[in-house]
């Protein structure tokens, strides 16, 4: 479970971000500072509060679930994130780039190390991820995206795709962390609508067409929806 929120904290964090306008008005800036996950019958299953150096970054997540609470920290150099250490779990994850691009990475658990490479094409979207341990490939996966860097197919192997539309509003997780960490993960501008024919999502927003509100749905049926909090 553990390991499953940290993967959307990270899909659905977002730091500073602003509302681009044509007229005098000054932006709106907002900042997520807690992320509240809930089943179908309203019940809390995780909440998620989020921490920011002095450069605006992402320092610190702190989960809670149920009586449980996990720190992840996300450590940088050079404006660059480097690390990603989860002290509660003995694991961390550690970035290599060329020039602004993150082409490898290395994912420490325990005694298991599993190593990472990524491919890019001329747009440096990144359309295949290698993943290895003690030489041998464990899975390849490869992307094909639009013109707005939201991924439209994700090709697993084994005839085992899923495909993706989207929504027109502003997506926040653009700015949700460094653009590199954003690539290897193929967040794009607009909002994730539906994944397959029996999973959708749907989203409620505040003024300036940013989330409050995500649901989430399979084979038409609520499954748990996620609150964001801005300040």
């Amino acid at each position: 479970m553990k390991k499953i929120t940290l993967l959307l904290l990270i899909f659905v964090l977002t730091f500073t971000f602003s509302c681009d306008s044509e007229d005098d008005t000054p932006e709106t800036t907002y900042k997520l500072v807690k992320l509240e996950g809930f089943n179908s019958d309203d019940e809390l299953e995780f909440s998620s509060t989020i921490e920011y150096n002095e450069d605006g970054f992402l320092n610190k997540a702190i989960e809670t679930i149920g009586n449980e609470t996990y720190i992840t920290n996300y450590i940088y150099s050079n404006g660059k994130i480097v690390t990603v250490d989860y002290p509660d779990s003995d694991e961390t994850e550690n970035y290599t780039y060329t020039d602004d691009l993150i082409t490898s990475s290395v994912t420490e658990e325990g005694s298991q190390t599993y190593n990472y490479t990524y491919m890019y094409n001329s747009s440096n979207q990144m359309i295949k991820k290698t993943k290895t341990t003690q030489g041998n490939a464990v899975s390849e996966t490869t992307y094909t995206y639009d013109i707005n860097d939201n991924a439209l197919s994700v090709n697993y192997g084994n005839s085992n795709v899923i495909t993706y539309t989207y929504d027109t509003k502003i997506n926040p997780l653009r700015l949700a962390l460094p653009n590199a960490l954003l690539k290897i993960f193929s967040i794009g501008q607009n909002n994730k609508l539906i994944s397959n024919p029996d999973v959708n999502y749907t989203y409620e927003y505040n003024d300036n067409d940013y989330p409050t509100k995500q649901n989430y749905y399979l084979n038409g049926d609520l499954e748990q929806y996620n609150l964001y909090t801005y300040e």
